[in-house]
């Protein structure tokens, strides 16, 4: 999988992201961060400037994804009707602004 995206600067760039099984991607509120759900079982905070890892959690299953409008916390969804709450804070996502 490759995202495409225009960082703050205004040029585009290219990170190939290996996610087994990818079912949901989605933006922190202030653009720097990708979080993405994968059948693998995983949650994952990349860095969007250049695709790295930043952190990954378990949840069998997961489905999705979504951050709370504060970026200080993750909600994962799993298949089974399981919703788990990741506390990001020390990963300062930064808030939707």
């Amino acid at each position: 999988m490759t995202f495409h995206f225009a960082p703050e600067r205004g040029d585009w760039r290219v990170a190939d992201i290996e996610v087994a099984g990818l079912m949901s991607v989605v933006f922190c509120g202030d653009g720097k961060s990708i979080v993405s759900a994968g059948k693998d079982g995983t949650i994952r905070v990349w860095k969007a400037a250049d695709g790295s890892e930043r952190a990954r959690f378990a949840h069998d299953g997961a489905t999705t994804a979504a951050v709370s409008p504060d970026g200080c916390t993750i909600a994962s969804g799993s298949a089974d009707t399981s919703i788990l709450l990741w506390d990001v804070t020390p990963l300062e996502l930064g808030a939707r602004k």
